[in-house]
């Protein structure tokens, strides 16, 4: 039995909603090629005030394999996955990715098993300012851009694109982590 009821050590972290747990299992028990399940989340503030709605979530398997090229699919606090396929696959979390390990680590996880999102919230996650994810986007944006840039690679060859170098400057130029100023040639990017 899951309260929904907030307490004080609460305020920290994340809140995952009660019947996440319940719900994932019984799908990956449904579903045995899902290997892993997500849902979307809800942002709140320190005092547990929601600051966003609940994120329309890809749930297409076919679709997310694609898509996780371009940006990163699942919430991550959000999701269950099957341990056996960490261990058969040697999957894990590597540093040094300046706050995209999890970006990194469902790329290659997408590559050997379906990935699957439920179109309703699963978590409220807590917006920190403050927050380590924050501290590297300010601190360390050339680095990360960089390493956004070889991860999507990464997403590319694992599904057998091969680009030239100078396609593959036009694809991150296009498709950049923040993709709120840029330019790129129309032209070429459809050639692509």
């Amino acid at each position: 039995d899951w309260s929904s009821d907030v307490c004080s050590s609460d305020l920290d972290d994340d809140i995952s909603v009660p019947d996440r747990f319940e719900k994932e299992v019984k799908y990956l028990d449904d579903n045995p090629n899902i290997g892993v399940v997500g849902g979307s989340v809800i942002i709140i503030d320190s005092q547990n005030i929601p600051k966003s709605t609940s994120a329309h979530m890809i749930s297409c398997p076919e679709y997310l394999w694609l898509d996780i090229v371009f940006q990163c699919p699942m919430a991550n606090s959000s999701v269950m996955f099957r341990k056996s396929l960490t261990d058969s696959f040697g999957l894990k979390y590597y540093d040094g990715m300046f706050g995209m390990e999890d970006y990194r680590f469902w790329i290659e996880f997408s590559a050997v098993a379906n990935i699957y999102n439920f179109n309703e919230t699963f978590l409220k996650w807590r917006d920190r300012t403050n927050g380590e994810t924050a501290r590297v986007k300010i601190g360390f944006a050339e680095e990360r851009k960089k390493k956004f840039a070889e991860i999507q690679k990464m997403g590319l060859d694992c599904r057998g694109v091969k680009l030239e170098k100078d396609e593959y400057e036009l694809f991150f130029n296009a498709y950049c982590e923040h993709k709120d100023s840029f330019s790129f040639d129309l032209h070429s990017l459809f050639l692509i």
